[in-house]
């Protein structure tokens, strides 16, 4: 019966062309544009991740540092494209995901630079692996490596805009290659974290930088006196004879300064005290003649002139001497802070020699002092601040050498000359000024 058959027949083939013409359209579909539902309550996002995996039928490809798997989410999803939901629960602008053939990778950086050949394809995120398309996964693969590398070497290493790399390794479902944090584009050059932890950047540090130490610094030497005015010859004399010899002196402080390659600049603020022995005698003599007296006075009248008579008495004085003595150790505290150029000239692993020069601020704090009293030789003085100059400039120059007990810190020995160029007397008529030679030992530490 043909009438009873057609419809069959008719359906029959309206179905088939129904699911024939369906299926190009699912196929044309991108996975991340396929719309979702889920519910996610307190779990972490590598669990979201599998469930997404398993009822949208993808596989995810991602670094777990990158999107911290362990971070618990509690989200709600109806009916959103995959990418929408992947977009809030990743949580990141600055991860990118990128749809490859049934694969969904994450990433930072832009794959688009990535070099592929025909029938090849990405199996693995940032760094990217890709290996030919064929039925059998041969061994040797091709490995782009577009990011800076970690390398613990201290070798020198080609520098390339793309480091490509041939090696042989396992057929393998998942390669994984380290990478360095924080992420760069892809085609930087991978030579500048290189340099940070190479050996001529490691020995750069220890020999150059910031440091900062304590010192000690014996002075010997004595004061130079000059005439400022005509005529204090003899007040000059008594003065130089005055100084009976050296006071203890010394500075102590802390330093600080920056070294670059060959040179370098100093300074800090030390506690420095000079002075001398003062020791000043004299004698005054009173007496030792005859002391006449008058006893008795008359006149008497001759015509018209007037005539005077004297009777008087003599008396001998005795001779008297009396002497005087000063005894004190003049000294005179200031507050020191140089600036010093520093200059290399030998150089090893273990020390360095070099020359260093400058000037020094010095600042008066005290004084404990006597001086002869310049407008009566037979007197002294109580020295104060009014009668010094309050700010003293000097220059100094020396050698010194530095040697390390690690590579972050050492000692120092130096010796140095420095001469004042002011007077360090005010309102006294006399030019006094030191020269000191300086034996210095430090301590120093690098930053």
């Amino acid at each position: 019966m043909p009438g009873k058959t057609r419809y069959p027949v008719f359906i029959i083939c309206f179905i088939i062309f129904i699911l024939l013409w369906e299926k190009p359209v699912y196929a044309q579909l991108p996975v991340l544009d396929k719309k979702i539902s889920f519910t996610f309550t307190n779990i972490t996002l590598v669990s979201a991740l599998q469930a997404i995996q398993n009822k949208a039928g993808v596989k995810f490809s991602y670094n777990p540092e990158l999107v911290q798997p362990e971070r618990r989410i509690t989200m709600r999803f109806n009916n959103l494209p995959l990418r929408e939901v992947l977009i809030q629960l990743l949580n990141d602008p600055t991860i990118s995901i990128r749809e490859i053939g049934n694969q969904i990778v994450l990433y930072r950086g832009d794959p688009s630079q990535i070099p592929t050949e025909p029938n090849q394809h990405l199996v693995q995120g940032k760094p990217q692996i890709v290996i030919p398309h064929t039925k059998k996964i041969p061994d040797t693969v091709y490995v782009y490596q577009l990011d800076t590398l970690i390398i613990n070497r201290t070798d020198t290493i080609l520098r390339m805009i793309t480091l490509t790399r041939y090696d042989t390794i396992r057929i393998v479902d998942t390669v994984f290659i380290e990478k360095s944090k924080p992420t760069q584009k892809a085609g930087k050059e991978i030579i500048p974290n290189f340099e940070k932890n190479s050996v001529k950047h490691r020995k750069f540090l220890e020999n150059n930088g910031f440091y900062s130490g304590i010192y000690f610094e014996m002075l010997t030497g004595s004061a130079n006196y000059k005439n400022t005015s005509s005529g204090n010859d003899g007040y000059l004399q008594l003065m130089k004879d005055a100084d009976a010899g050296p006071l203890f002196k010394f500075s102590a402080g802390i330093s600080a300064g920056y070294d670059y390659h060959a040179v370098g600049i100093r300074s800090g603020i030390g506690y420095t005290r000079v002075g001398e022995q003062f020791k000043y005698a004299f004698q005054v003599q009173t007496g030792g003649g005859f002391e006449t007296d008058t006893v008795e006075k008359f006149y008497t009248l001759s015509g018209i002139d007037t005539t005077w008579f004297y009777i008087t008495d003599s008396t001998w004085i005795t001779k008297d001497s009396k002497k005087y003595s000063y005894q004190n150790p003049n000294s005179f505290t200031y507050i020191d802070v140089p600036i010093l150029l520093k200059l290399r000239f030998w150089q090893s692993e273990k020390a360095e020699i070099y020359a260093l020069g400058g000037v020094n601020a010095s600042f008066l704090v005290s004084v404990n002092a006597l001086h002869i009293n310049p407008a009566d030789i037979n007197d002294v003085l109580q020295t104060g601040k009014s009668d010094l100059n309050p700010f003293l400039i000097s220059w100094q120059a020396g050698l010194g050498t530095a040697m390390k007990l690690s590579s972050r810190s050492g000692i120092i020995a130096e010796a140095s000359y420095r001469s004042v160029t002011t007077s360090q007397y005010k309102d006294i008529p006399i030019d006094k000024r030191y020269g000191l030679f300086g034996v210095k030992v430090a301590a120093y530490i690098k930053f």
